[in-house]
């Protein structure tokens, strides 16, 4: 079944830039290009720091435009200030 991982960045720093100089995670999970943007959005959200005093209005703008209501109320539900949180998700076809 596919799984997809999600990373919440709550913290100031970009691991990504700090590590290897780049704004997010480049690469992708899936492989698709029917998925592409959508895991963009998702990636997003594990590099640059997500604003602490607008972080449900920041996640919403970010996935918005691909996930469903359900999938974005979890991801704000689960976003922590100061740490990084990594949630997987697997659903059945």
């Amino acid at each position: 079944m596919p799984k997809l991982r999600i990373e919440l960045n709550g913290t100031d720093v970009n691991p990504y830039e700090k590590l290897w100089g780049l704004k997010q995670n480049p690469f992708p999970q899936l492989g698709s290009y029917e998925t592409d943007a959508a895991e963009r959005c998702l990636d997003k959200l594990g590099g640059p720091p997500i604003p602490h005093d607008r972080a449900a209005e920041y996640i919403r703008e970010t996935l918005t435009p691909y996930f469903t209501e359900s999938f974005i109320k979890y991801c704000i539900a689960n976003f922590r200030p100061g740490e990084v949180v990594r949630l997987c998700i697997e659903w059945e076809e």
